[in-house]
């Protein structure tokens, strides 16, 4: 029985389980077998067929019926509404997360505008420098390399 309770991870998301979602879990493993369903619906039968063997005939077994599906449903919802606070606070978390990466988007496109605009001012400057660096070679009679003029024209 120790070896029931000891610590135990979610499957799926590997968060450590509170003891009433252990129950739960438990519970679970052994009601969702068909083993139980067979047992129970075996139980069913010989309760309807015979209600004298069992105390208090079938208001007995309806008293018992119900009280199992609300314990059952009791022990599932409390591990169900575990897990689902855990996934509304990851959900939080992830929206968060989605938010800054949505603000770093921006970030990041306005430094690359604003960065095309520093390289296209920088083009203008260089075309400019170079331009009056061609016209002070010929100024003064000195033959600019082919590419400095290639480039000059071109660009």
């Amino acid at each position: 029985m120790s070896n029931l309770f000891r610590e135990r991870v979610d499957p799926v998301t590997g968060d450590s389980l509170r003891f009433s979602e252990q129950i739960s879990w438990i519970s679970q493993r052994i009601i969702r077998r068909w083993t139980f369903v067979i047992a129970y619906s075996l139980l069913t039968l010989l309760w309807l067929f015979f209600p004298r063997y069992f105390p208090d005939g079938l208001s007995g077994w309806n008293i018992w019926a119900s009280y199992m599906a609300l314990l059952i449903e009791s022990v599932v919802g409390i591990g169900v509404f575990g897990i689902s606070m855990r996934d509304h606070l990851m959900l939080k978390k992830i929206e968060a997360s989605a938010r800054v990466s949505e603000e770093n988007g921006e970030n990041l496109r306005r430094l690359h505008d604003e960065l095309i605009a520093h390289v296209k001012v920088s083009e203008q400057r260089h075309d400019h420098a170079l331009a009056h660096l061609v016209a002070l070679m010929e100024h003064h009679g000195v033959e600019p390399p082919i590419s400095t003029v290639e480039r000059a024209v071109n660009d």
